[in-house]
């Protein structure tokens, strides 16, 4: 038994929340690295020409300021095509392999597997109009944020150390 993925017939990029940071701020005039211009100048080329799907992950989770206009800007890309969340993503995958344990079949993995429905439809159905909801997160929430994420890199740190000293 084993698996198997099955690719999109468009290709799928992500662009990790830097990334969209980046973009946020070139548009802003924030920024003058021109590679970040043409990065958001050739997804948007693609995007628009049904070549190439940009979908929105998790990343709103990452920013800590201005949420919902660096998401704003970014849905232009998006096209309102977003990813389930991660923990979504990984319960039909861990679901998927529970089903199959014990049988001899192979698994298939397909990327529709991280949707709710079938982005390649959604590009080719798509309309223009796109509806979106952004929550700003509250000063906790990004206090908190900060420190999950310091406390993963400490752990991280002290895993990578424990490894080297042996």
């Amino acid at each position: 038994m084993g698996a198997f993925i099955t690719k999109s017939s468009i290709p799928i990029i992500w662009l990790d929340t830097l990334a969209v940071i980046e973009v946020y701020k070139a548009m802003k005039g924030k920024t003058e690295d021109p590679r970040i211009k043409r990065l958001y100048d050739i997804v948007q080329e693609k995007v628009s020409q049904g070549k190439l799907i940009c979908p929105l992950g998790e990343q709103e989770e990452e920013i800590e300021e201005e949420v919902s206009e660096v998401i704003k800007r970014f849905i232009n890309l998006s096209l309102g095509i977003s990813f389930l969340s991660n923990n979504e993503i990984k319960e039909s995958q861990l679901i998927k392999a529970i089903k199959s344990h014990g049988k001899s079949k192979d698994i298939e993995i397909t990327y529709i597997d991280a949707f709710r429905e079938d982005p390649v439809t959604n590009l080719k159905n798509n309309k223009g109009f796109i509806f979106s909801v952004v929550i700003e997160p509250t000063q906790l929430e990004i206090v908190t944020r900060k420190a999950v994420k310091q406390k993963n890199i400490e752990e991280l740190q002290s895993v990578k150390d424990k490894f080297y000293e042996n």
